[in-house]
């Protein structure tokens, strides 16, 4: 399939015009119905339904131009990162957990660009959920990604953080009197819960397992973020890990009795795949300075 041809579709595909199209990619108008006709035939389907002024796409183009779309950006980020490593500069594509920004991973970037290693790389970033960390790890979209354990034979997880998990329950809430509880004692009050879909969830259900009988759960979100906003408008008391959101919210924070309420962050790394230098040098950095209780 030509890539040239790929290229065109795109662009006739966002400007809905043959003249348009052709001039913004300076080829002639006969060369770009050409090339269009040729990808049609290729693929036996039609992609543009044409009209006496314009184009628009079929149900086959739009979908047929999403996944063009994500390979040709694929493609481009190759490039440029074989660009940056050939003028001395490398890109790592860190990936980690919404909420994460604020303290670990800017303290560790902050500190390997001090490094000389660090001094001659650049960071490109992605945030997401633990499953969509690792599904970005295994597709090569992200070198290394710091998040929940999960199961993914693809990587292997080095420890790097923990952080405890605490009861966090709107101001004037009848719990709010209390320093420390058991769960148990929560149980007539409802809940708000990771979904299953994320990582910290298994954690969490492992301590309501424990209890005699589950709470009453009033919602499941994705993000500890959303799930802090709701508990500070009164919506439900919820298990939390600490973050620093939760001295700007109206809520308090109970220490737990559960002698295990922690929640562990990781390091996934791809197994078997190359790590360019400036990639190797950061995961041997972080672990070194996670490990080491500089942070």
């Amino acid at each position: 399939m030509n890539l040239y041809h790929l290229r065109y579709f795109t662009v006739l595909a966002r400007l809905e015009h043959y003249t348009r199209a052709a001039a913004e990619l300076n080829i002639t108008q006969p060369s770009l119905s050409h090339a269009i006709s040729a990808l049609e035939e290729e693929l036996g389907v039609p992609l543009f339904e044409r009209t006496r002024r314009n184009v628009t796409l079929t149900k086959y183009g739009r979908l047929f131009l999403r996944d063009v779309e994500q390979a040709l950006a694929t493609l481009d980020q190759g490039v440029d990162r074989l660009q940056r490593v050939r003028s001395g500069r490398e890109v790592i594509d860190l990936g980690f957990l919404r909420g994460m920004g604020t303290n670990l991973v800017p303290e560790l970037i902050s500190g390997f660009q001090t490094t000389p290693a660090g001094q001659q790389a650049e960071f490109r970033l992605l945030t997401d959920t633990t499953q969509g960390l690792l599904d970005s790890l295994a597709a090569g979209r992200c070198d290394l990604a710091f998040c929940s354990k999960a199961h993914a034979p693809e990587a292997d997880f080095f420890p790097v953080s923990h952080r405890p998990l605490s009861l966090v329950v709107p101001e004037g809430h009848p719990l709010a009197q209390y320093d420390r509880l058991k769960l148990s004692d929560t149980l007539d009050y409802p809940h708000i819960i990771f979904t299953k879909t994320a990582g910290i969830r298994a954690e969490i259900d492992r301590l309501y397992a424990r209890l005699p009988r589950m709470p009453a759960i009033a919602y499941e979100i994705q993000e500890d973020q959303d799930i802090a906003g709701l508990v500070a408008h009164g919506f439900g008391v919820a298990v939390l890990p600490w973050m620093y959101l939760l001295n700007t919210l109206p809520v308090k924070v109970v220490a737990l009795d559960e002698a295990d309420v922690e929640r562990y962050i990781y390091l996934a790394v791809p197994k078997g795949r190359y790590l360019s230098p400036a990639v190797a040098a950061f995961r041997d950095f972080a672990l070194r300075r996670t490990r080491g209780g500089d942070l």
